[in-house]
């Protein structure tokens, strides 16, 4: 390459690449010789507007008792666009309807009851709900909202917290219990019944962690890996027996563990002549630590050793002949 152009090898994902990250920068190294100079490049990927909103389920399914009074919400699971800013999901646009308005605030959405129900007049509703974001052009993601009207069940799962809090480390055994979320119901019998299942969740969270429908258990499901994810973020809905609901958000912290080994990487050979000067670059060597801060410090020494020349060598009037050994030593220090 004599153009200095730096050419893409192939397209470029910045969801896959940086998910929901604000800043998505890709980090590489650049070695120029004659003279022998490294360079570090720094490259900015800005978001386009290429994911729909979409919702975890194309069907929602909701039972609400006709003893619901005015003004009661109902939690709507949120659409998710992958991505980011203006590009991601901006409004909801509601159906037109004789018994529901919408109110939408930012991630929280839900319905909220403007007439009462009527059992004995329609038993069910169907309302369409949309997700707009704000791209350009504009796309949109829509799903059905399925209202079966059922007599007096006029208490929702309660979590005691909104938001749960846990550590795990990386590499945890499978089944290892993460935390447990728990919610009660007021209600008695089936009305107060209280199961659990994960909100959305992309497919490689949900292949890592399952909850206890019973219990609330969370447990580790799959190999949780540091160095990929440093933490997430995981909603549970907490439902009883006859629909109502309500949410909690789990936020698990992973600890790195000291399970990488420094990877050296030769950025030029070596040339030593007689002639080079104190202070001349000789090679331009470089080694990574995937593992994070203490465990992930590298420290490099160099052992230079000698040995008396042999026969075999061609300069027959040195007296010894200096071999040096690039030695590097990676201490993790814990």
């Amino acid at each position: 390459m004599n153009s200095g152009d730096l050419i893409l090898s192939e397209r470029i994902d910045r969801e896959i690449l940086c998910g929901k990250k604000s800043a998505c920068v890709l980090k590489a190294g650049l070695v120029l010789e004659n003279p022998l100079e490294l360079h570090r490049l720094s490259l900015h990927i800005q978001d386009v507007n290429d994911n729909s909103p979409h919702f975890n389920e194309k069907l929602i399914e909701m039972e609400i008792s006709e003893s619901a009074e005015k003004g009661y919400s109902f939690s709507i699971e949120e659409a998710h666009d992958a991505d980011i800013g203006s590009n991601g999901v901006q409004r909801y646009i509601l159906q037109a309807n004789d018994n529901f308005i919408l109110a939408a605030d930012g991630s929280k959405v839900e319905l909220t009851l403007e007439n009462k129900l009527d059992r004995e007049k329609q038993k069910e509703i169907n309302l369409l709900l949309t997700a707009l974001d704000g791209g350009s052009p504009q796309k949109s993601g829509t799903v059905v909202i399925h209202v079966t009207v059922l007599d007096a069940n006029d208490n929702a799962p309660v979590f005691p917290q909104a938001v749960y809090k846990a550590t795990v480390p990386e590499n945890a055994p499978l089944k290892t219990i993460v935390v447990s979320v728990s919610a009660t119901d007021a209600d008695e019998g089936v009305n107060g019944d209280v199961t659990y299942q994960f909100g959305h969740m992309t497919e490689d969270v949900a292949n890592l962690f399952s909850i206890d429908s019973r219990t609330g258990e969370i447990t580790v499901m799959g190999t949780i890996d540091y160095e990929e994810r440093h933490s997430f973020e995981i909603r549970v809905k907490a439902k009883d027996g006859l629909g109502l609901n309500s949410h909690a958000e789990v936020l698990i912290d992973v600890i790195d563990v000291n399970d990488n080994a420094p990877e050296i990487y030769l950025k030029s050979l070596a040339y030593v002549s007689e002639n080079n000067k104190p202070g001349s670059t000789l090679c331009s060597i470089s080694a990574r630590d995937p593992d994070w801060r203490q465990n992930g410090t590298v420290i490099y020494s160099l052992i230079v050793t000698t040995r008396p020349c042999d026969e075999s060598s061609e300069q027959l009037e040195c007296a010894l002949c200096v071999h040096l050994f690039l030695h590097f030593i990676y201490l993790a220090i814990k």
